[in-house]
């Protein structure tokens, strides 16, 4: 009979621990739109970068590991509006490499990459805007 408690106690507190992992909070990116209200450029959910359109100005901020912000780069509208096809690679210190792409249309994609955080140039470290310029 004691075998069999200490049998069922076990089976217990293994489901006992699977739903507290199941209820569990946990960070990673669902990818999906949120509005955090401050005027950046399509927010999602798990965001490394924020693009915020100004009428003079693009302000692109990297996203640290506790979700604060910091600019990574600025770029003029002007040097944007331009109807070629063009990238533009800046390094940034100590946070890696920033790629601006244009594709000659009015659609825009800033990828970063490298530095302190890890980021892998996709998927969160990645952001498509138009910005209506």
């Amino acid at each position: 009979m004691r075998k069999l408690m200490v049998k069922l106690s076990l089976v217990v507190a293994i489901l006992l621990g699977s739903i507290g992992l199941a209820g569990t909070a946990v960070h990673a990116d669902s990818g999906n739109p949120y509005t955090p209200g401050d005027g950046r450029w399509n927010p999602l959910t798990g965001d490394r970068i924020a693009v915020y359109c100004n009428s003079t100005y693009i302000d692109v901020l990297g996203v640290d590991n506790d979700s604060v912000g910091f600019r990574l780069a600025m770029y003029q509208a002007s040097d944007l509006t331009a109807a070629q096809t063009k990238a533009q690679t800046q390094t940034v210190p100590g946070f890696g490499t920033l790629t601006l792409v244009s594709d000659g249309a009015g659609s825009y994609h800033v990828a970063w990459t490298g530095g302190s955080f890890g980021a892998t140039g996709s998927d969160a470290f990645v952001k498509y805007f138009t910005c209506g310029l």
